[in-house]
Order: C-alpha cells, then sequence, then structure tokens
C-alpha cells in the first residue's frame, strides 16, 4: 500500500493531467505550477486518509476528484496568450467591419427613401452608431456616399444584360428599352442625390463617365447592325442621338421632374429609339 506522501504526489500529478485535459495546456503534463502542487500538498495535510478510514475511502475519493476538477478549472492557460490576443484582435476587426456595414447600409436606406444625401446625425441614428463611430470608418460624407453610390451601381450594371445584334430591330428595340430602364430605376435615387456633390467630387464625375461608356458600348452591339450601315458622320450622330435619349438623366427627368410612371416613361423611350432608327414598329 502508497505511504500517505506518495498518495499525495500520485494524486498531484493526476490533477496536472486533469488541468491539461480540460484546458489544453501541454506544459501542465510535464511542468505543473507550483501554486497547484502546493495546495494540492495542503489538502493532502487537511484530508488524511486516516481520517476518513479504510470504510470511507469512497467519501475520500470524490472529494479528492471534486477538489482536482477545481484546481484544473482554476489554472492559468498561459501557452494560450498569444493565441488569445489574436483572437480579441479578429475580434475588434469583425466589430468593426459589421459597424461600417450597418453604416452604409443606413445611408443607402436613407438615400432611397429620400432621393437625397443624409446628413450624419441621420445616418447615426438609423445605423445605432454614434455619430464619432461614423467619422471613424469615414472621414466625410462624401467618401460614404460614394461607397453606396458603387453600390447601387455595380448592382444595377451586373443585372442590364447586353442585348445580341441578333433579331428584328423592333424586338432588339423592346429588350433594350426594357433591361435599360430597370437599370436607371435602380440608381434613380442615388443618381438624384448625387446632384448635389457631383460639381465639387471628383470620384463622382469619374464613375458617370464610365456608366456612360458603358451605355455607349451596349447601344454600339444593340444596333450595331443598323449603325454599320450609316456613312462615318452619319453612324456617330445616330450613336450620340441615341446616347442622349437614353442617357441615366433622361430617365431622372421623365421619372422625377416629369412625374412619369414606369411604363409611361418606358413608352417614350421606345418611340424615340424608334424615331430615331426608323424602324417599321
Amino acid at each position: 500500500m502508497l505511504s500517505h506522501d506518495r498518495r499525495c504526489a500520485a494524486e498531484t500529478s493526476e490533477a496536472t493531467r486533469a488541468r491539461s485535459e480540460l484546458t489544453g495546456d501541454k506544459l501542465a503534463r510535464s511542468a505543473p505550477s507550483r501554486s497547484s502542487g502546493s495546495m494540492q500538498s495542503s489538502l493532502c495535510v487537511l484530508l488524511p486518509r486516516s481520517k476518513f478510514g479504510r470504510g470511507r475511502g469512497a467519501v475520500y475519493s470524490w472529494m479528492k476528484r471534486f477538489v482536482m476538477t477545481i484546481l484544473a478549472l482554476a489554472a492559468p492557460a498561459t501557452a494560450h496568450a498569444g493565441g488569445n490576443a489574436e483572437t480579441r484582435i479578429d475580434g475588434r476587426n469583425l466589430r468593426a467591419e459589421h459597424t461600417r456595414r450597418k453604416i452604409v447600409a443606413a445611408t443607402r436606406a436613407l438615400v432611397e427613401e429620400t432621393f437625397a444625401l443624409p446628413k450624419v446625425a441621420e445616418i447615426a441614428l438609423r445605423a445605432g452608431v454614434s455619430v464619432r463611430s461614423v467619422f471613424q470608418h469615414f472621414q466625410e460624407v462624401d467618401s460614404l456616399f460614394l461607397v453606396v453610390f458603387d453600390e447601387i451601381l455595380g448592382e444595377a450594371q451586373s443585372e442590364w444584360e447586353a442585348v445580341e445584334p441578333i433579331g428584328p430591330l423592333a424586338g432588339r428595340i423592346e429588350a433594350f428599352v426594357t433591361r435599360r430602364a430597370a437599370a436607371c430605376e435602380r440608381v434613380l435615387p442615388v443618381r438624384f442625390a448625387a446632384i448635389a456633390v457631383e460639381a465639387s467630387s471628383p470620384g463622382m464625375v469619374e464613375r458617370a463617365k464610365v456608366a456612360r461608356a458603358l451605355t455607349r458600348q451596349n447601344i454600339e452591339r444593340a444596333f450595331r447592325p443598323e449603325l454599320d450601315r450609316l456613312q462615318p458622320n452619319d453612324r456617330r450622330q445616330m450613336l450620340d442621338a441615341l446616347r442622349a435619349a437614353l442617357d441615366w438623366d433622361m430617365w431622372m427627368t421623365m421619372r422625377r421632374f416629369h412625374g412619369l410612371p414606369v411604363e409611361e416613361a418606358q413608352a417614350v423611350w421606345h418611340k424615340i429609339i424608334t424615331g430615331l432608327m426608323g424602324a417599321d414598329v
């Protein structure tokens, strides 16, 4: 039978293994801390085997396991300090990105509701953050508006499927008007709000150029057979006329300033293109 001291040493080793399994600290398997060892030695003194007697071994074993479990849970996991620090950093980054997305979503919602550039206080209130938090993520409102503009414009352009230059002209005109109208309707609120900042925003000017270049490209693609039959000068003039008629500002004029419903605005576009190209439709 093991002596009382040898039992204490065996129990100390068992406590160390338990702590290692519960905390994942591999170092604890070979180098238990002084504090845990001294505490268990003290427990061996305070809870001697003879106090319980041989008939009470089960009680002693239960108390031993209980104490060792408490020690294992309380042991510091120093080996994971670096990992915990990285986890904290990742957590802060995730929270920051979540806050940023809330600010962008709030700005977009306000623009789509009001057709205007919202104030910082309105954005903060809608996003559920402080005004200071808005400026921590975006130094100025214009930069925040550009993020919203890019998001909406990107969605509209990805959904604007080009019309292939095949089939009857009437069918291509119908398809082009329908798809172009859907894209312009998607960007209408943010485009209207952009009027207030476009003159002083180089970024907005550049984005407008890119969007209009895409419009020209899609017009040339859809109506290539008809354009290619024209003389170079006539072709250029026809293309310019189509670009002007199908510009997103034309859609904004019909929808916001003339108050035309979507269907009537589409009908106007259809009549303009048909008249320009002399289609028999």
